[in-house]
């Protein structure tokens, strides 16, 4: 039975979906974790700082080092999570990498002929196996309907679960 390249596709496809879906509510959670940390800063920053002088020239210059606080502390959380984003990014396509090289050994050594075909059934990937069975090299077959192979009553039932 041939295997439909599509269908592997889909597979990588769908776990890579999967991972990207799980992080896209992670930009919601920084947003909002942010807005929450920044928002009790301001509050309860002010009050402390109020609470040292009553000063305007002094409160102004403890407001401005307070600021600039805040914003290296930011950057430095906001360097942190993107870091781990694209850490998680570059694992996810290791795997992937790694899973697309298992598939193309284990589908180009496998003793048995296999074949990848497209939705209108012609070859566009065939392993060793098949090659020595149907007495063709890569290139001859890569193109070729797969259905001419095939004896007629195999044939109509090919076309009856492909088509």
């Amino acid at each position: 039975m041939p295997f439909i390249a599509e269908e592997r596709m889909s597979l990588n496809k769908s776990i890579l979906r999967s991972k990207i879906k799980s992080s896209n509510y992670f930009p919601w959670r920084i947003i909002l974790l942010y807005m929450i940390l920044g928002g009790l800063w301001i509050l309860f920053s002010d009050n402390i700082a109020s609470s040292f002088t009553q000063d305007a020239k002094t409160l102004t210059i403890i407001q401005t080092y307070k600021g600039w606080f805040f914003i290296f502390i930011s950057a430095v959380f906001f360097f942190i999570l993107i870091k781990r984003d694209f850490k998680l990014i570059e694992n996810t396509q290791k795997e992937l990498a790694e899973s697309e090289e298992r598939f193309r050994s284990l589908f180009e050594n496998a003793p048995l002929g296999y074949q990848s075909i497209d939705k209108d059934g012609k070859i566009i990937a065939v392993n060793r196996a098949a090659c020595s069975t149907l007495g063709y090299s890569k290139e001859e077959l890569i193109g070729k309907n797969f259905q001419q192979f095939l004896h007629d009553e195999t044939a109509e039932n090919f076309n009856k679960i492909l088509f």
